[in-house]
């Protein structure tokens, strides 16, 4: 992770040394170590997908269960304080259904943040206008060879080339399906606008939310009376 370019994603992490952690998609559990230090826990717990991955991440301190985000997470309710999604929810069918679970498994007044592309950057909306594929994604195959199947079985540097993106959302969409899933949006923005390099594209994101590369968004489960 480049510091500056997920500065906006680190500062919405709320200091709380007593939360338990949820990371999604954690591989090596390199990301969660840094989200944990920022928060200041040691509590940490992660899903995977890969059978691979666990064995590091393990090693590593944090606790990793096998799990497939398209399907129910296996945690009980109301069982965790935050929940940290970078880059998952487009490699995944069930996008909602995610979303649900992270609503169901955090406690009440717990939060998520999570960051996706944005199919509505520039970069995708002038490809799209070309008649090209978004870069972004949809992506149609992977090298002409990828089928889901594979994943759970490659090895952890084989992953990454196994990846692609299947659901991308668009700026407004995207807000709109938070809100539909019972989440209070505390934060919705973009980092990155791409060709303009950090500074400069870091202003242009604050002047152009819904154009930006990156979506990054904080979501509060709402404590209910």
């Amino acid at each position: 992770m480049t510091k500056h370019r997920w500065s906006r994603f680190f500062e919405l992490l709320d200091r709380n040394e007593t939360a338990i952690c949820l990371d999604l998609g954690c591989h090596e559990g390199t990301s969660a170590l840094v989200y944990a230090d920022i928060i200041g826990t040691k509590t940490i717990l992660g899903l995977e997908y890969s059978k691979n991955y666990p064995k590091i991440a393990n090693k590593n301190g944090i606790f990793v269960v096998v799990s497939d985000l398209n399907l129910d997470m296996p945690l009980k309710n109301d069982s965790v304080d935050i929940i940290t999604a970078a880059n998952i929810l487009e490699h995944l069918v069930n996008v909602k259904e995610c979303l649900d679970e992270m609503y169901r498994v955090l406690k009440p007044g717990g939060y998520a943040v999570i960051t996706t592309p944005n199919l509505a950057s520039w970069h995708n909306v002038i490809l799209l206008f070309m008649g090209y594929q978004p870069s972004s994604g949809p992506h149609i195959t992977h090298n002409g060879e990828y089928t889901s199947d594979l994943l759970s079985d490659m090895e952890p540097d084989e992953i990454e080339e196994g990846m692609r993106h299947i659901m991308v959302i668009a700026y407004r969409s995207f807000k709109k399906l938070l809100i539909s899933c019972n989440f209070e949006v505390e934060y919705m923005g973009t980092f990155g606008y791409y060709p303009f390099p950090y500074p400069l594209g870091g202003l242009l994101t604050y002047l152009d939310k819904s154009h930006g590369h990156q979506l990054v968004a904080k979501i509060r489960k709402p404590i209910r009376e």
